[in-house]
């Protein structure tokens, strides 16, 4: 009875605490300013990395497919004009730059819910279309999430 008034207690402080919804798992990307950090793969994907939390460690990913890249001494803002709406990254060389631009939605989505540097859960998105429901569960490179359970309400009791 013990062990049952504990779990049910867990359960109460994890729905307080904002756990995702099981109709649902996947949280919304963070937006642009809590990038940390971003990363072309030799794969052809740009790999932005998130600090949600604002607490100076990564916890969430997105994977996007690549646009465009092109060197241009041409400024961001004029760039952006071009490609309305899409993310854009640059690396500065002082009088030119080179740009990537990024799918506006990404194909994939990683959570690192202890914030180790290894994924918990990765979903993948095949319609690029944002989080909204449509994702499928891709992998766990922890092992701390599986295809038979509710990976990321079952992940939120890492935290």
């Amino acid at each position: 009875m013990r062990h049952l008034n504990l779990l049910s207690g867990i359960t109460i402080l994890l729905m307080l605490a904002g756990a995702p919804a099981l109709g649902n798992p996947l949280p919304s990307e963070p937006p642009l300013t809590t990038l940390v950090e971003w990363n072309l793969s030799p794969n052809g994907l740009l790999t932005v990395a998130y600090d949600s939390d604002h607490n100076g460690k990564v916890d969430y990913y997105t994977s996007r497919s690549l646009v465009d890249s092109y060197m241009s001494g041409q400024s961001l803002a004029t760039i952006a004009e071009i490609y309305v709406g899409f993310p854009i990254f640059v690396v500065d060389y002082g009088a030119v730059h080179y740009f990537y631009i990024s799918s506006k939605e990404p194909l994939f989505y990683a959570v690192d819910f202890n914030e180790d540097g290894l994924w918990d859960a990765i979903y993948q998105d095949i319609a690029e279309d944002g989080v909204n429901g449509n994702e499928r569960f891709f992998g766990s490179p922890s092992g701390m999430a599986s295809k038979n359970i509710a990976p990321l309400s079952q992940c939120a009791s890492a935290r």
